[in-house]
């Protein structure tokens, strides 16, 4: 049933893009790092701060969803990947309680230090999915099937984007690519 789920839902995806799935979801991770570096930065402003990780929820928010509904929900029933999708799953659910939170908090100071605190949190969710999870399934599927899967990523990432905050980051993103570059 694994693999046939896979297939399925590969087949039922049209093709508009040749990036893979893999490849766009380490793209908005890169996107993600960017917006934390500036969130936990000591020579950001607290406006700076505040600004930035605005983005970064709105960014966060719309990946998830996409990720979930495009990527998560193909490989939560292969075996191969079972456990480390409901690990991504229910850490995600982790992020949007934290999230939640912060849009509670009142106090400046205290707001500020979650945000850092949800950077944290978030980075380290990065990281096992770009070390255990991407990797894994890398080496499983067929790149038609990560270009198919990638394709629905895609769909959902547009329907569920605020498109003006992702905008900003990603134009963000592109000039200190430039500037960094040799």
């Amino acid at each position: 049933m694994a693999k046939s789920k896979l297939r399925r839902v590969a087949a039922e995806c049209e093709p508009t893009t040749t990036h893979g799935i893999i490849k766009l979801l380490l793209a908005d991770h890169k996107l993600m790092r960017s917006l934390m570096k500036e969130v936990k930065s000591k020579r950001s402003s607290d406006a700076k701060i505040v600004a930035s990780f605005h983005e970064l929820e709105a960014v966060v928010t719309s990946h998830m969803a996409a990720e979930e509904r495009s990527f998560l929900s193909v490989v939560r029933g292969h075996e191969k990947f079972e456990g480390l999708a409901l690990e991504g799953i229910e850490e995600h659910r982790v992020h949007e309680t934290v999230l939640a939170g912060i849009r509670r908090v009142r106090a400046k100071d205290r707001k500020i230090q979650q945000m850092k605190i949800f950077c944290e949190i978030l980075e380290h969710h990065l990281d096992e999915e770009e070390e255990g999870l991407f990797p894994r399934f890398k080496k499983y599927a067929a790149a038609s099937t990560r270009r198919k899967i990638g394709d629905a990523f895609l769909k959902v990432r547009e329907e569920t984007s605020d498109a003006e905050s992702d905008r900003r980051g990603a134009a963000r993103f592109v000039r200190k690519t430039r500037k960094s570059s040799p």
